[in-house]
């Protein structure tokens, strides 16, 4: 909906037209008329940029929020500091074809490699390798060779546009409540399959190879530079590279058909271990109600390497960052108090959100050992969950973390018995296009951690646009790809929503603390492939 159209909104809701506190008016009025979001994302996006998980950018950013939270007023601004790794930053990067004739080539390091240490060039070999049983095949004949370790695959034919709204077909569509499943098995195997790429490494150093390259998984000359192996004393020895899949195919074939390609490749990289620590960023609005709890509004702030980190998730980041700006500028203490975090480490398997929850409101006992992202899967499957003191105080926590696009409403999270008081919160939003609840869940980010030990952590549904046709993890993820009408509602119906539930007489009603299921499928029989 267009800005003039909120403002028009707000004007009513100012007259008295519609019946609702005078707070709501005043933050509709606030967040559509001097929002400061968009100044904010070209101070993040463009000013500091992709902010990998310890990275020297990300701690740029982290005394940036910290700045911004202070500056408007924000009580308890802190960081929280868990146990992560590695640092690592992109300084420079390039690849060129050498023969059979000269051509740039669209690549970027995989985060957490070696650098290059200068210009390599070398002949490739195409040995596309998914699992150690594939080993045995290309001993003694990667030495020297820049591997790629990829299938070719096939070029995308896109089944719909790359830009898209939700129609209200398509949210009814999200209304729909999902049976669970419990298989612990396939977790472990998931778990399992993440260590594969440390055992590569280590075998093509052994058999003398280079550098590897890897396929991008988008085609349209898209990158991300995905990796996982940040751990300290467990650093990838060779350079890594993603590429474009137009410039992959291109390698293969010439190798297939016996042109014998030559590849130039320079990773200019280096690794940063001045502190091993993460931080989570916390502030506050203090509530008028000690006994009352607090209400949690969060997205994450680090992001991948390959553009900015905009969509994904600087939006989420400066959407939260004014929704704090809009609540704290009515000059008004609220019952609940408010608390605002902006997470580290969710790309690396929702460490940050995890560590709070660890730290604040419950344990589970993961299996000795089991440390990063290999403790994604094991830690939702792991029982008893203890109840910390700090259980029973977090009422509601809000997440964002879906790109740019308007909010049209929440994610019920099969909890039926919540879905009426949040379309109450969000009723004063429906004509800005957000005012729908859906049973459904979602997954992969921040909320997930909190859903599953018992707490109400909600994620918003959001216009797609093309975040995860183009954007998404790639080079294309820059300010540009942002939609400020669609972000300035985002943080008016957030603030809104926050202040809705900070202020209520009512609580969500909580589902009970989860215990360890039964498996879903006893008869299963396990596939030795797997």
């Amino acid at each position: 909906m267009r800005g003039w159209m909120l403002a028009g909104v707000a004007a009513m809701m100012a007259s008295g037209a519609m019946a609702e506190p005078p707070e709501t008016a005043r933050i509709i009025d606030e967040g559509l008329n001097r929002s400061q979001l968009m100044t904010n994302a070209s101070q993040l996006m463009d000013g500091i940029g992709g902010r990998l998980t310890n990275s020297p950018s990300l701690r740029r950013a982290e005394t940036w929020a910290m700045g911004k939270f202070s500056g408007y007023g924000l009580a308890n601004v802190h960081k929280e500091a868990f146990d992560f790794g590695r640092g690592w930053e992109l300084i420079s990067r390039s690849g060129r074809l050498v023969e059979p004739r000269s051509r740039p080539l669209m690549l970027i390091p995989v985060a957490w490699t070696a650098p290059t240490n200068g210009v390599i060039s070398a002949p490739i070999v195409v040995a596309p390798m998914s699992k150690p049983e594939n080993f045995e095949a290309w001993k003694g004949k990667l030495a020297g060779k820049i591997v790629l370790i990829s299938l070719p695959g096939t070029t995308d034919e896109a089944k719909e546009g790359a830009f898209k709204r939700y129609s209200d077909g398509d949210i009814h569509d999200l209304d729909k409540y999902d049976l669970p499943s419990f298989d612990p098995d396939r977790a472990a195997l998931r778990a399992k399959r993440r260590g594969f790429s440390l055992k590569l490494d280590a075998f093509l150093k052994a058999e003398g190879a280079v550098a590897w390259i890897k396929r991008g998984y988008r085609d349209n000359g898209l990158v991300s530079g995905e990796g996982y192996d940040y751990a300290v004393g467990t650093s990838p020895s060779l350079p890594g590279f993603d590429m474009a899949g137009e410039d992959y195919r291109l390698l293969a074939r010439l190798a297939v058909t016996g042109a014998n390609p030559v590849v130039e490749l320079s990773s200019n990289v280096r690794f940063d271990d001045s502190d091993r620590n993460a931080h989570n960023i916390i502030a506050e609005i203090p509530g008028r109600d000690a006994k009352a709890g607090y209400v949690m509004a969060g997205g994450h702030f680090d992001s991948w390497i390959a553009g900015d980190g905009a969509s994904d998730n600087g939006a989420g980041s400066v959407v939260v960052i004014e929704a704090a700006r809009i609540l704290r500028s009515l000059g008004v203490a609220p019952k609940r108090t408010i608390r605002f975090a902006l997470w580290e480490g969710e790309e690396q398997g929702l460490l940050g959100s995890r560590a709070y929850i660890e730290q604040h409101l419950a344990a589970r006992p993961l299996p000795p050992g089991l440390t990063g992202i290999e403790a994604y899967s094991a830690w939702s499957n792991a029982y008893p969950i203890t109840k910390k003191p700090g259980y029973d105080a977090l009422k509601a926590y809000f997440n964002m973390d879906n790109g740019s696009g308007k909010l049209r409403g929440l994610y019920a999270e099969q909890n039926g018995a919540a879905a009426p008081l949040l379309k109450e919160w969000l009723s004063p939003f429906a004509s800005m296009g957000a005012g729908s609840v859906v049973t459904s869940k979602t997954g992969g980010t921040d909320h997930v951690f909190l859903q599953a030990i018992g707490i109400q952590g909600y994620q918003f549904i959001q216009d797609p646009l093309d975040y995860e046709s183009r954007v998404h993890h790639s080079n294309l993820d820059t300010l540009d790809h942002m939609r400020p009408d669609d972000l300035r509602q985002a943080a008016v119906v957030l603030a809104g929503v926050l202040w809705a539930a900070a202020n209520s007489d009512k609580e969500l009603p909580r589902p009970p603390l989860p215990s360890r299921p039964v498996v879903t499928d006893p008869f299963r029989v396990a596939d030795p492939n797997e």
